[in-house]
């Protein structure tokens, strides 16, 4: 990054750049807004963890209650994600982001 006039980060000896996103992802300090139709979504989530992704849209302004609905049922319906991941891109990963008390839920 020092090319670029940031400076690098040092990475613990042996640690890796996945092991360092890996961490920050387990701190809720790295979350990444997801939609419906990610086809990649299961690989990523193999190799970040469930935790690193919430779903996200830009409503209203460019979709409407029924893409919003659409992109939330093709990630419910999607087979090669577990249900734990599912709940956690649609509610625990946004809530622990938000620092939402979910006790009462």
């Amino acid at each position: 990054m020092s090319r670029w006039g940031g400076t690098s980060q040092n990475l613990r000896e042996g640690q890796t750049v996945g092991d360092y996103i890996r961490g920050l992802v387990e701190a809720g300090r790295l979350v990444v807004g997801i939609e419906g139709g990610e086809t990649d979504l299961p690989y990523a989530i193999k190799a970040a963890g469930t935790g690193a992704f919430m779903f996200s849209s830009d409503f209203p302004h460019e979709v409407n209650t029924q893409t919003v609905l659409k992109e939330i049922h093709e990630l419910r319906e999607n087979e090669e994600i577990s249900e734990d991941a599912k709940d956690g891109i649609l509610r625990k990963n946004a809530a622990r982001f938000y620092r939402l008390d979910t006790s009462s839920n």
